[in-house]
């Protein structure tokens, strides 16, 4: 698809330019985009090819008379020169020339300045569907009866220039006013839709777009068949999240060698990486995510008989928010069921209270649940001692070198919740940034997302869903082994998708007497050990302790 320079008369004789890209059809809606302030850019050019792809005959009008520039005092010097009066004479120009063009309906959408202009050409003349990313949208109720159709605006939560006040002033307005609007806010800072800018926010993006997308369709009537708008997201490519089959392992052969390869080179760069031909079976996999639905339904009362308080090895329900002996710790905006290893009241380690060793809590009112969380588990158990394997090989041991540290694991699996979040709540997002304490940890995902990683360069990056697969990650006891070669990196949860979350994670632990240090291949004269050995049971109850409120624990102390 290419662009055409068009141009139109202002009422007193002025001759102004837009970018038009056209949609296959003449007679499709049309779509007034108005630019940031930096000007007409290339990349505001090419949203409107995307936008026509999907369906609009996309306008990309310049405010600035061809000027443009990145440098921000040179824009602001752009910005402040425009002349509201041409300003509206211009935006109400292209609505029309629109129309004259063969669009029934016509809509507006603006970033920042253009997000400011999109509100106020909607008031100038009629529009269809007004969208807003974070505009200047100061009007009183009064002026806002001028409004023609509804209005879509997105803010973030950490804006100062466009504050979240502005948000909720919006708001009032079009109540007062009686139109329709719908104002979002999300856990981000000024500009977080521009890919590429400081503050991009991919998920708070993706879900913005996926509102505006659905507000246009809707509003716009947009031809049948066109595909969503997808926004150029910087979500994780294969090379920064690398995606390996471990079909191979425990062959034995050149196979298996280049998937150890592969799992070494993740381990070291990443941290992070999905597997597939794991040997899961997909159905468990679809149906551990049922059984979280069906947990996270009960009654709250129901809920809150499973406290993790109640037992001693960390096990039952988290509630939202709910800390340990860290006070200072920030709250999560999740929901938690948690199961240890299940083991028998004879079992020699409960017998002498040992710690984390015990039963777990389970719902009564939930046939079948206990049975398949319980078989999960197994699964996981099974593909954990694969994977360890497969780390001992690529850490340059003997296959089963790390086997002894797991005959009777403390592994954790974690049922996880996450509420809708459009914004910060009490200052809570769905998951904070942290590192995996553990070895590693198997992840399973829905189909939502949320889950974003940061990179080495600092940059947070999103790692979708992949129906199938799995994520494996490496924690802080992995960096202890091979001093600090391989990675743990940093993760977040931030769940902006506007659906509830779940997702499964099993940590994979050593026994609770195990004790691990900095392997002797990886200690030289330059590379001298960073960490101190540890005792993996104790090292963990604190761990817990700290991170959970747990009153039966401390007691058995």
């Amino acid at each position: 698809m290419s662009i055409e320079i068009i141009q139109t008369t202002l009422p007193s004789g002025k001759t102004v330019s837009a970018a038009l890209a056209r949609a296959t059809r003449a007679d499709a809606p049309g779509l007034i985009l108005i630019h940031e302030w930096w000007g007409l850019l290339d990349e505001t050019k090419a949203m409107a090819e995307r936008l026509a792809l999907q369906g609009y005959n996309t306008l990309a009008v310049d405010l600035y008379d061809g000027k443009s520039s990145m440098d921000p005092a040179v824009a602001g010097k752009l910005m402040n020169g425009v002349d509201p009066a041409e300003a509206t004479a211009t935006l109400t120009a292209w609505n029309t020339w629109l129309r004259e063009h063969g669009a029934r309906k016509v809509g507006t959408l603006g970033f920042c300045f253009g997000g400011t202009w999109s509100l106020k050409a909607s008031l100038a003349a009629p529009v269809d569907a007004t969208v807003v990313f974070y505009g200047g949208v100061k009007h009183a109720a009064e002026e806002l009866a001028a409004l023609h159709g509804p209005v879509l605006a997105h803010f973030g939560s950490k804006d100062t220039i466009f504050t979240p006040e502005l948000a909720q002033s919006l708001e009032r307005a079009l109540k007062q006013a009686g139109k329709t609007g719908d104002v979002y806010t999300y856990l981000a800072d000024h500009a977080f839709a521009r890919e590429g800018g400081p503050n991009f926010e991919p998920g708070a993006a993706a879900l913005a777009w996926q509102r505006t997308d659905a507000f246009l369709r809707k509003h716009l009537e947009a031809a049948a068949g066109t595909a969503a708008y997808t926004p150029p997201a910087r979500q994780a490519s294969f090379s920064e999240i690398p995606l390996i089959s471990i079909a191979s392992l425990g062959r034995g052969d050149a196979t298996e060698a280049a998937t150890i390869a592969a799992i070494r080179k993740a381990g070291q760069e990443v941290g992070f990486f999905y597997i597939t031909d794991h040997g899961v079976d997909l159905a468990k996999m679809h149906g551990i995510i049922e059984q979280c639905r069906r947990f996270f339904a009960l009654p709250k009362a129901e809920l809150e008989e499973m406290r993790l308080a109640n037992s001693q090895c960390f096990a039952g329900y988290l509630a939202v928010g709910e800390r340990g002996a860290n006070a200072q710790r920030p709250r999560d905006l999740l929901e938690a069921f948690n199961i240890c290893t299940e083991l028998p009241p004879d079992d020699p380690f409960v017998l002498r209270k040992v710690p984390l060793h015990g039963a777990n809590q389970w719902p009564a009112s939930l046939p079948g649940f206990r049975e398949s969380v319980l078989d999960y588990y197994r699964e996981m158990d099974k593909l954990g001692l694969r994977l360890l394997q497969a780390f001992a090989l690529a850490l340059g041991l003997d296959r089963h070198a790390l086997d002894a540290q797991y005959r009777k694991p403390i592994s954790q699996l974690r049922l996880l919740h996450y509420p809708v979040q459009d914004q910060a709540v009490d200052e809570m997002m769905g998951a904070r940034s942290h590192r995996d304490v553990g070895v590693l940890t198997i992840l399973l995902q829905d189909d939502v997302g949320g889950l974003e990683v940061c990179n080495a360069a600092g940059e947070w990056i999103v790692a979708p869903p992949i129906d199938g697969t799995f994520i494996i990650n490496l924690g802080e006891m992995m960096k202890l082994l091979t001093n600090d070669q391989f990675a743990s990196a940093l993760h977040r949860v931030v769940n902006r998708y506007g659906r509830q979350r779940f997702s499964v994670p099993y940590f994979f632990n050593p026994d609770y007497d195990a004790r691990l240090s900095t392997l002797d291949q990886f200690i030289d004269a330059t590379h001298p050990a960073q960490f101190k050995p540890i005792h993996v049971g104790q090292h963990m109850f604190n761990f817990y302790r700290n991170l959970w409120p747990n009153t039966a624990a401390m007691a058995a102390e």
